[in-house]
């Protein structure tokens, strides 16, 4: 199965949205050689089947010889994304694997890349303090841990600047970035 979304964006942005994505699922990206494009695979490796498995049966090799060639397993949960320009817009072609859940992986970048928010984002792609992948672009703090998040990724929260003696955004006299006319 295949999706195919029109961006308005140029290929940059979209490759670099396409990266936080990854990022924040907690998948990883690699390019192999036969695609034009990238793959968006989920972290783990799933049980084989039974007739994945090599065993001492001539189909069995050939099955992983197959695999070996191809890089498309069965149990694996994957989607392969192409970039190309058409008439001023960033065309995405998705493949989704032969796993059902590839196509919530292929859904949920979909949803992603049509939000706005994706390619002006100001939360980082993992937690600073706990590393726990943040989904949510427009998160302030983190969902597990509770630090305040922010762009560069390097606010920490205030319990734990003073519990291990940093000084963290206030400064050493407590001065804050805030204006005096402000106050």
């Amino acid at each position: 199965m295949a999706l195919e979304i029109a961006l308005d964006r140029s290929k940059d942005h979209v490759r670099r949205a396409i990266m936080q994505f990854a990022a924040r699922q907690g998948c990883r990206v690699t390019t192999p050689w036969y695609l034009d494009g990238f793959r968006i695979e989920q972290n783990g490796a799933p049980a084989p089947a039974e007739a994945d498995t090599i065993g001492g049966t001539a189909r069995g090799i050939l099955n992983a010889a197959g695999r070996l060639f191809t890089d498309k397993p069965k149990g694996r949960v994957y989607v392969d994304v192409e970039l190309s320009r058409r008439r001023g817009q960033t065309i995405v072609l998705m493949k989704f694997g032969e796993n059902a859940t590839s196509a919530s992986i292929g859904h949920a970048l979909n949803a992603y890349l049509l939000d706005d928010a994706a390619f002006v984002t100001k939360a980082p792609p993992v937690c600073p303090k706990c590393m726990t992948p943040v989904s949510n672009v427009r998160a302030s703090f983190c969902g597990r841990c509770g630090a305040a998040l922010t762009a560069g990724g390097s606010l920490l929260d205030a319990s734990s600047a003073t519990e291990n003696g940093e000084e963290g955004k206030a400064g050493p006299a407590g001065i804050t970035d805030e204006s005096e006319e402000s106050r």
